[in-house]
């Protein structure tokens, strides 16, 4: 059964829910047992007032906002078990407000509990994020020469790295890697790419349709035949490296607007989870495609290819259009 504690004095709320969520909130709380609500409706409040005081506006919060209201809560004496409650109805309660609509991202999916000042939240980027991103870097594949426009080399390899990151969910020490001799198909003809995943364990991820269409034009545009996919020059037996896939993916943030905490290849990463997941992939499809080191043994390698399903970043088409 869950107890409400007191509330700290410098916190106590004044105040009752934001009415443009109180629909979702509701929602929310007919899910929940008799003993439950009044928790939820108490520590929603309190932090619905706690952000007011603080002129946050409770539908534009941030990770870090929710990060520093736990660590006052902290410093008022509270135990870890007690503001790790509130924590889960805070998160709770913003993903009904995801579901319904009212905001793109959870500012609390990602915060855990600490014991000390320095709790950490781990950047995860929106859809609408995404597509600014997305935007902007196909901006980059093309540049006037001459009068003429045309395929510019580093900006093109640089929105593939950012694609290749959003489609595959891989990480970006193995998105540089890619050759092209890596890129196969499966036993039905879909594209596939085979990897060389952390702790050289070798795999093997689908290619979403969107995505094989982007590498086979830039392929095309730069007759790239074998080596790196993305080479670090043109015609380089090197490729890219990880710092300047990084770096792209900062110019890329920077010039679409979005936080420069967010401009990580671990945020995309974490971005391709999020939202694959929220439109419907299945956990184990997810984890195999992003070849996390706790999932399952890997099969042998012809039996990895043999059997990928439908590659779940084919669900982020709608984002890079």
């Amino acid at each position: 059964m869950l107890t409400v504690p007191p509330l700290p004095t410098s916190i106590v709320p004044s105040a009752l829910t934001d009415p443009r969520i109180a629909d979702a909130i509701m929602i929310l709380l007919s899910s929940l047992s008799a003993r439950s609500r009044p928790v939820y409706i108490r520590y929603w409040t309190w932090w619905s007032v706690w952000a007011r005081s603080r002129s946050i506006p409770i539908l534009a919060a941030r990770p870090r906002d929710v990060v520093l209201y736990i660590e006052e809560l902290r410093k008022e004496g509270y135990k870890r078990a007690s503001y790790g409650v509130v924590l889960t109805v805070i998160r709770s309660v913003y993903r009904a407000l995801v579901v319904n609509g009212l905001i793109d991202a959870n500012p609390a999916i990602q915060v855990r509990p600490a014991g000390r000042a320095t709790t950490q939240w781990t950047p995860v980027l929106s859809e609408a994020q995404i597509r600014a991103i997305v935007r902007v870097t196909k901006g980059w594949r093309t540049a006037l020469f001459h009068g003429q426009l045309r395929p510019h080399f580093y900006g093109a390899r640089d929105c593939l790295t950012i694609l290749l990151l959003l489609g595959l969910g891989l990480r970006v020490s193995e998105i540089v890697a890619i050759r092209i001799e890596d890129l196969t198909t499966t036993v039905d003809g879909r594209p596939a790419l085979k990897v060389l995943a952390k702790g050289g364990k070798p795999g093997a991820v689908s290619i979403p349709t969107w995505l094989q269409t982007h590498i086979q034009w830039w392929r095309s545009a730069f007759d790239l035949q074998s080596g790196p996919l993305l080479p670090r020059y043109p015609k380089a037996g090197a490729p890219m490296t990880k710092d300047m896939a990084r770096a792209a993916i900062k110019r890329a943030a920077e010039e679409a607007g979005v936080p420069k905490e967010l401009a990580t290849p671990h945020a995309i990463r974490r971005a391709y989870v999020t939202i694959t997941g929220q439109r419907g992939v299945s956990l184990e499809d997810r984890q195999h495609a992003v070849l996390h080191s706790r999932s399952s043994t890997t099969a042998k390698y012809d039996k990895a290819i043999k059997g990928l399903g439908k590659p779940p970043g084919d669900v982020l088409e709608d984002l890079v259009k």
